[in-house]
């Protein structure tokens, strides 16, 4: 199998393809136009809050109230971009959870509009890119989470930019062009992991990617470690100074020697599986590397994938989840047995204070 190109591609349009060049616009239209179709049949909103996102509704509205930045502890995202963007909502509409809601459409949209520009990147063609923008806009695990205030979303957006800004990086022309791009990466991984702290990781990693690329280009690989040291200093700042009081991130040293030494297997045990897991979500990739990896490679990661699906482990987030035509019901709501029919027996370990 070919290997996939990160060079700007050349592709071979059809007479339909060149037809619809006047309109490049139209099929990532097309795709928003079905995720806000599925929202407004669907009508999530009401006066309620979904999971997590009433915390978050909280913290918004105190924002709005007084002008600070209050956390409640309830749990452990930073949520700095996402309770600053619904400011301005709120101070013109007013506070509810509809408007919170309503807040995150935009950014629901901006990651279905990525994706299109991202696969015509990588060397797709007009209808396979369109596609997978209108498969993610029409998934069901972004369908509940594109009207919540909820921080899915703006992961999944951020998360997103960080991976176009870095194509784009890679296919620029010229150097000038290459560091407008590079320096946008660093500005949307550092945006996004202020929300959620996961996407951090995007920017960290692809960064020094970039510079291995792009190595030959002396000014780039300064620019690429100057955007690497200030992403590093502002995380390092946001998590010393804006981190919420969440208790679960601040266990004792005690509590963690006591669960080294006397509850280890379950969370290594928790640990092996979501890394097994990962294997099977990075089959994907192993195929477009045929070439490069060793043919045991992907015997070996099928034959984990069948054995952790036949076993039931989790794979993050949704494994033991059921997607229903109101959403998602995860094992410990509502019935309070798995899908399997076994007893949900609740965590299998406590960061509590042993």
């Amino acid at each position: 199998m070919a290997l996939i190109d990160l060079q700007p591609a050349t592709l071979i349009e059809s007479s339909s393809e060149r037809a619809g060049t006047r309109y490049p616009w139209v099929w990532p239209t097309l795709c928003c136009l079905a995720l806000l179709t599925a929202i407004l049949l669907a009508n999530p909103f009401s006066e309620a809050g979904f999971e997590d996102d009433w915390s978050y509704g909280h913290v918004a509205m105190r924002l709005a109230q007084t002008g600070r930045l209050q956390y409640n502890g309830w749990g452990g995202s930073l949520l700095l971009f996402q309770v600053f963007w619904a400011f301005p909502w709120i101070g013109i509409f007013g506070f509810s959870f509809q408007v919170l809601q309503a807040s995150t459409i935009p950014v629901s949209l901006g990651t279905v509009l990525l994706i299109y520009p991202t696969g015509r990147r990588l060397g797709l063609s007009r209808q396979l890119a369109a596609f997978a923008a209108m498969g993610t806009a029409l998934c069901p695990l972004l369908l509940p989470f594109a009207a919540s205030f909820m921080t899915e979303s703006y992961a999944c957006f951020f998360s997103m930019l960080c991976v176009y800004c870095a194509l784009r990086t890679i296919q620029a022309g010229t150097s000038r062009t290459a560091l407008r791009w590079l320096w946008a990466l660093a500005a949307a991984g550092l945006a996004g992991g202020a929300n959620r702290q996961i996407v951090w990781a995007a920017g960290l990693a692809l960064i020094p990617w970039l510079a291995w690329q792009r190595r030959a280009e002396s000014r780039f690989v300064f620019h690429a470690v100057a955007s690497l040291a200030v992403c590093g200093v502002a995380v390092v700042t946001i998590l010393r100074f804006l981190s919420q009081p969440y208790g679960a991130l601040h266990v004792g040293q005690t509590s963690l020697i006591s669960l080294a030494l006397h509850r280890w297997p379950h969370p290594a045990f928790t640990l092996i599986r979501l890394l097994l897991a990962a294997v099977l979500m990075a089959v994907p990739a192993f195929t477009c590397l045929w070439a490069r990896v060793p043919r045991w490679v992907i015997p070996a990661a099928l034959a984990l994938a069948i054995v952790g699906i036949y076993k039931g482990w989790p794979l993050a987030p949704y494994g033991e989840s059921i997607v229903t035509a109101s959403g998602i019901a995860l094992t410990m709501q509502d019935s309070g047995a798995a899908p399997s029919g076994r007893c949900h027996r609740g965590p299998a370990f406590s960061l509590q204070p042993l």
